[in-house]
C-alpha cells in the first residue's frame, strides 16, 4: 500500500467537503441536501484515517522489534516471531 496515496486521497476529500459546507454559505436546506456527498467524501476521510494510523503504528511497532532482537543478537532482526 502506498501511504502517500492514501495521503493524498485524504487531503482532496477534506477539500471536496470543504467545498460543499463553504458553498452552502449556511444555508440548511442545501447542507440537507449535501448530506450524500459530505458523508462520501467525509466517511472516505475516515476510513483512510483508520489506515494511516495503522500503517504508523505497525511500522513503529516492526522497528521497535528489530531494535529489541538487534541488542539481545537475535539475528539481523528481519524475523519478527513471538509478536503479541
Amino acid at each position: 500500500l502506498a501511504m502517500s496515496m492514501f495521503f493524498t486521497a485524504a487531503c482532496a476529500n477534506i477539500a471536496y467537503g470543504l467545498a460543499i459546507l463553504l458553498r452552502g454559505g449556511g444555508n440548511p436546506t442545501y447542507l440537507v441536501n449535501s448530506i450524500p456527498w459530505l458523508l462520501g467524501s467525509l466517511g472516505t476521510v475516515a476510513l483512510d484515517s483508520t489506515i494511516l494510523a495503522q500503517a504508523r503504528y505497525y511500522t513503529k511497532r516492526a522497528q521497535r522489534m528489530r531494535r529489541v532482537a538487534s541488542v539481545n543478537g537475535e539475528g539481523d532482526g528481519d524475523a519478527l516471531e513471538g509478536e503479541d
